[in-house]
């Protein structure tokens, strides 16, 4: 299948979630998220999203900008919002894109949109929603993530998946946000005081916890 071909060619950018745009990734981790991801294609590909990369970019912050992320969400004991299904819609726009040989301005745009999309999966604070403070804590780990990105390491899994491998666009996702899920009550434990409170400062070093998922959310 079309779908299967092509699914190589999308990995790169699909590699790297809140159920508010208020709890969103920052868009400077959306833009490099995309960039990160387009360095790790195929020589060509790489080049042309080189040459496009003002549109690679300006697709993923254009959920942020439309407000889009609302509902995108991925909780678990089958409660799932529509990012599931908006990352299989936005694979298959990309493939029918790249099988109509279309202009690479809008390919790069929606293959930024596709980015922004699955990064959200790799959001914790996306994919559950179990402690009624992460309003108050969610924006401080987002934050946390941009000022550490410097120091993360994109890491590099392969092509394919087993969901990719049987064109499981929507498995993937869910399994990207299952990963996602399992740090989520670690990040609560880490902002919250013994009294249960939020803390007001919080700084952890490169060997916390929260670094370390912080740095899984970005690199995956």
């Amino acid at each position: 299948m079309l779908l299967r071909s092509l699914a190589a060619a999308l990995w790169g950018l699909v590699f790297l979630a809140t159920t508010t745009p208020a709890s969103a990734w920052t868009p400077h981790y959306h833009e490099q998220v995309a960039i990160q991801g387009a360095r790790l294609m195929p020589a060509s590909l790489q080049r042309t999203l080189a040459q496009h990369q003002s549109r690679l970019k300006e697709g993923a912050l254009a959920p942020l900008r439309l407000g889009a992320n609302e509902g995108l969400y991925l909780h678990a004991g089958g409660s799932y919002g529509s990012l599931d299904q908006s990352i299989l819609v936005q694979s298959q726009r990309v493939l029918d894109l790249l099988q109509a040989q279309s202009n690479f301005d809008v390919v790069a745009y929606e293959m930024g949109v596709l980015s922004h999309l699955v990064a959200l999966a790799n959001c914790p604070t996306n994919v559950a929603a179990d402690d009624p403070r992460e309003p108050q804590w969610g924006p401080r780990f987002q934050s946390y993530t941009e000022s550490k990105m410097r120091k993360f390491r994109v890491v590099f899994d392969g092509y394919l998946t087993p969901t990719l491998g049987r064109d499981d666009i929507r498995g993937f996702a869910r399994g990207i946000a299952d990963r996602s899920r399992r740090h989520y009550p670690l990040i609560a434990r880490a902002y919250l005081n013994e009294d249960g409170s939020v803390k007001t400062n919080s700084s952890f070093s490169d060997q916390h916890a929260v670094f370390g998922i912080a740095s899984l959310a970005y690199s995956r």
